[in-house]
């Protein structure tokens, strides 16, 4: 990490926590704009950086209180800072400032730091980075809308696969073959499951996710990656059942599982398997 020097770190620290602001407003406006989408006949595009009076996009308006539509400042949003210094609540109106955006932001730095801290200053940096925003977009916006949308998950599929042309992160018939079984796994397990309760336990976002994951990663990183998941999401439906008293049943997001087991593969993948292999 240190091998471009302290300057270096802290500009990709800057760069890692502006991601994070950028990244705040995407999970709050795409959507939206999704929705927006289903409702009129326009292009999703036009909609991201266009709109009629009264709408929102990734571009306008600029940034506002929630509550009181007040415009954010410039040192009002710094990332991180401006959180803590206001003490998460609005300069003008006193409302609180939703804690995902300080998040966000905190996470988009942390992992920036451990994908730096994994591969260094290689080739390999910029996609991996890319692919980690993409799972913290995806994993927030699941969380906050039970959605994995189409216009990232399938997209992050054909970057994986891109990636492993050039900068081989895998091997490349691994990464087809990853991304086929990635799908078709928990494609069947949604049937199977569906056949036997005629209910729906896993999302279609979740296939194309564990497809995009297995472009990235390869064949071998698909058990790791959903053993990880399972068990952080049984982890959170007990503890959610015994803190607020919710049913087992209630849904829960997979997508950041799917996430958290794709990070931990990415930064920890040796440890992963030294320790699979030697229980198995």
């Amino acid at each position: 990490m240190l091998d471009y020097g302290a300057a270096a770190l802290i500009l990709f620290s800057l760069l890692s926590l502006a991601i994070g602001s950028f990244l705040g407003l995407f999970v709050h406006r795409f959507p939206q704009i999704l929705e927006e989408n289903a409702r009129s006949n326009r292009q999703l595009l036009v909609l991201m950086f266009q709109t009629n009076v009264g709408e929102e996009s990734l571009t306008f308006p600029r940034s506002h209180c929630d509550l009181c539509s007040s415009p954010i400042t410039f040192l009002e949003n710094i990332p991180l800072l401006s959180f803590l210094f206001l003490k998460g609540e609005c300069a003008k109106c006193k409302g609180s400032i939703p804690r995902i955006y300080f998040a966000i932001e905190l996470v988009t730095v942390l992992s920036g730091l451990c994908v730096l801290y994994k591969v260094g200053y290689t080739s390999q940096l910029g996609p991996l980075l890319i692919l980690t925003w993409s799972l913290i977009a995806l994993s927030f916006i699941d969380l906050t809308n039970k959605l994995l949308p189409d216009q990232i998950t399938i997209p992050l599929v054909w970057a994986g696969l891109i990636t492993n042309i050039f900068f081989e992160i895998t091997p490349m018939a691994e990464a087809i073959i990853g991304a086929v079984l990635g799908y078709l796994s928990l494609w069947l397990l949604f049937w199977l499951y569906k056949f036997s309760t005629d209910k729906e336990a896993i999302g279609y976002g979740d296939f194309k996710l564990l497809a995009a994951l297995g472009a990235w990663f390869g064949i071998a990183a698909l058990s790791p990656i959903l053993l990880i998941a399972a068990i952080g999401g049984l982890v959170f439906a007990f503890v959610r059942f015994f803190s607020v008293n919710r049913s087992l049943k209630e849904p829960i997001a997979f997508g950041p599982f799917l996430s958290v087991g794709a990070f931990a593969f990415l930064v920890f993948r040796e440890q992963i398997n030294y320790l699979l292999n030697s229980l198995i």
